[in-house]
């Protein structure tokens, strides 16, 4: 997903990365580099990071457009085990 003011086509926002979910109907989703990167605008982010608040609106649509997804919003440096028949995938 990418989301700002000079990403190219065919990147998701937060709403467009959720309505993907209805037709990809993962099991688990995991927003990554929203936090990777710092911000180099004056404008203020929350936590001086890059839309901090962007995997949190993405897991609002999702809630809302495919709840049979379970979004995982990890911290940057931070992983989670997704667990599949008989395998552990980590994230």
């Amino acid at each position: 997903m990418g989301f700002g003011p000079r990403v190219g086509a065919g990147h998701l926002t937060p709403l467009t990365a959720a309505h993907a979910l209805t037709m990809l109907r993962p099991r688990v989703a995991v927003p990554i580099h929203w936090g990777a990167l710092r911000y180099a605008d004056p404008m203020p982010v929350a936590d001086g990071r890059l839309h901090a608040h962007t995997p949190h609106t993405f897991a609002e649509h999702a809630a809302c457009l495919a709840p049979q997804t379970e979004v995982r919003v990890i911290p940057p440096g931070h992983s989670t085990a997704i667990k599949a028949p008989g395998k552990t995938l980590l994230s």
